[in-house]
C-alpha cells in the first residue's frame, strides 16, 4: 500500500486484474498495471480524445490499467482510488480496434477499473466524459451510472 494508488503488487489487486482470453476463438488480450515505459504508448492512445500538449509521458504512475494486444498496448484507463469517491479517467482504445472487439476492451477496462476502486474502498465512481466519447457514456449508463451534471474539463500545468 505504499505506491501511488496502491495498484502494483498488492495481492488483493491480483484478483481484480487477472484476465483470460476474451474468447477461445479470439486473440488473447491481457490486462495489466502500466509500467513507467508505457507512458509514450498511453500518450499516443489518448491523444485523439484527450489533447494534452507538453506533458512528459516518459514516466507514468501505477494508476493506469493497460490492455495488451498481440504486439502493443491497445487500450488504457487511469484509475484513481479515493474515499468515498474513486475516479476512472482517460479511457482510450487504439483507433485500429473497431466493432465488438473495441466494445469488449472498453467493457473490460471499465469493469476492472471499478473492481480496483472497490478493493480500495471507494463507495462510488465519478467519470468526466468528453462529448466526443458518447459511446463511453452509454457503457457506463448501462452499468447503472447516472448523469449528475454537465461542465467543462479544465487543466493547468503545475
Amino acid at each position: 500500500m505504499s505506491r501511488a494508488c496502491c495498484i502494483a503488487g498488492d495481492d488483493v489487486l491480483d484478483f481484480a486484474i487477472r484476465t483470460r482470453p476474451l474468447a477461445k476463438r479470439r486473440e488473447a488480450i491481457s490486462l495489466r498495471v502500466a509500467v513507467p515505459g508505457d507512458g509514450e504508448t498511453i500518450a499516443r492512445l489518448i491523444q485523439d480524445d484527450w489533447r494534452i500538449e507538453g506533458v512528459d509521458w516518459s514516466q507514468v504512475g501505477a494508476n493506469w490499467l493497460v490492455m495488451d494486444g498481440e504486439d502493443d498496448v491497445v487500450g488504457c484507463l487511469e484509475v484513481l482510488p479515493g474515499k468515498p469517491f474513486g475516479r476512472l479517467e482517460h479511457l482510450a482504445v487504439s483507433v485500429s480496434i473497431v466493432g465488438s472487439k473495441r466494445a469488449r476492451i472498453v467493457r473490460k477496462l471499465i469493469d476492472q477499473g471499478m473492481a480496483v476502486l472497490r478493493v480500495h474502498g471507494s463507495q462510488a465512481v465519478s467519470v468526466l466524459i468528453p462529448h466526443t466519447m458518447a459511446s463511453y457514456a452509454k457503457v457506463l449508463l448501462r452499468r447503472g451510472a447516472v448523469s449528475i451534471g454537465d461542465g467543462q474539463i479544465l487543466m493547468r500545468r503545475l
